[in-house]
């Protein structure tokens, strides 16, 4: 048995006798309050009531661990109630940055039903796509002292009005102004996903209601089946093929793709392609026909609907005496000297 006065001041490390044998307090005699200063590492983070609080923005550092069936989804619809009735507010914001990874806020205090509340749902849809089955649901926020009311729903459709399944409803108020909280559900599994989160700050607080992250993590033995899916919007396949949404540049007119000797072979586009200065390419076709090759020849052309204009009058040539075009038809041909052969 230890001396109690011994562990008053403890300036040695403090080790199992046995690796993974023993236990820090037990399902009956837990210990209150753990304080670290720097990391708590675990293969697991097992909830044992409705929440779990964990300090700032730490529990987001898991996603490499545990799949985030959220991660870089933007909702479809986001709705605030307004008092009376829910009210489409998809576009006041960009939504999707609640589920990007980077920690960057909204101030939900701007669309509160009072001066002090808040209630907003979102909606997500997974386009019929298997996901790691989600039981983890994690919210980070800020200034942001309760949590009054949460509701996580999954249905058939996306108008929630067939197959619509609670997987989790929380009334307790959930405390903790700074904080990243852990709300365990019933396994989500459905193509469509409604979250409702009720917010609100005791009257006269000066502070925001901000919320930073939405995650909404797969039990632990879903680990490593898509161990960076989480954490980058790509997905890839055992050829080593990369998929991904839009791709854009970190700022407008500064980065490449490709280069003078790494290029990309050969682009596909459905659409079109707005190319602001020189396209340099080795050939041209045009609906699968070659319309100007690598020797800078014309050819394959169905017709021309307009005029043909030299760029300057009296100084280019159509053929030459060497290459001479066989026949031209015409209504009249004009010129200060022709000459029949």
């Amino acid at each position: 048995m230890l001396d109690p006065s011994f562990l008053q001041d403890v300036n040695v490390n403090i080790l199992p006798r046995a690796d993974n044998t023993y236990d820090l307090g037990s399902s009956s005699l837990r210990w209150r309050d753990v304080w670290a200063g720097r990391s708590v590492r675990s293969d697991t983070v097992r909830p044992i009531s409705d929440y779990v609080n964990m300090g700032g923005f730490n529990l987001l550092t898991m996603t490499p661990y545990v799949d985030n069936a959220l991660g870089f989804r933007r909702p479809y619809r986001v709705e605030r109630w307004d008092g009376t009735a829910w009210v489409d507010i998809t576009d006041a914001r960009d939504w999707g940055i609640l589920t990007d990874g980077r920690g960057t806020f909204i101030e939900l205090i701007d669309f509160g039903y009072t001066a002090d509340a808040v209630r907003l749902r979102f909606y997500y849809d997974f386009g019929g796509r298997w996901v790691s089955p989600a039981q983890l649901l994690v919210i980070h926020r800020q200034h942001f002292p309760y949590i009054n009311y949460l509701k996580v729903e999954q249905a058939d459709d996306a108008g929630f009005t067939t197959g619509v399944e609670v997987l989790r409803e929380v009334t307790t108020t959930i405390h903790g102004s700074d904080s990243t909280n852990i709300i365990p559900t019933l396994t989500f599994w459905k193509r469509y996903l409604r979250i409702e989160i009720e917010g609100s700050r005791p009257a006269g607080y000066t502070g925001r209601l901000r919320l930073y992250e939405i995650a909404y993590y797969a039990p632990p033995y879903w680990s490593g089946v898509r161990l960076l899916g989480s954490m980058i919007p790509l997905d890839w396949d055992t050829y080593g093929n990369l998929f991904t949404r839009h791709l854009q540049p970190l700022a407008d007119n500064t980065y490449n793709l490709g280069g003078s000797t790494r290029r990309w072979r050969d682009l596909y586009l459905a659409g079109s392609a707005t190319v602001g200065g020189v396209a340099n390419v080795g050939s041209l076709q045009v609906g699968g026909a070659t319309v100007v090759d690598s020797s800078r020849r014309l050819m394959n052309l169905a017709s021309v609907a307009q005029s043909l204009l030299p760029d300057s009058d009296g100084t280019f040539d159509l053929g030459s005496p060497t290459l001479r075009w066989r026949d031209i038809y015409a209504m009249v041909v004009k010129g200060a000297l022709i000459s029949l052969d």
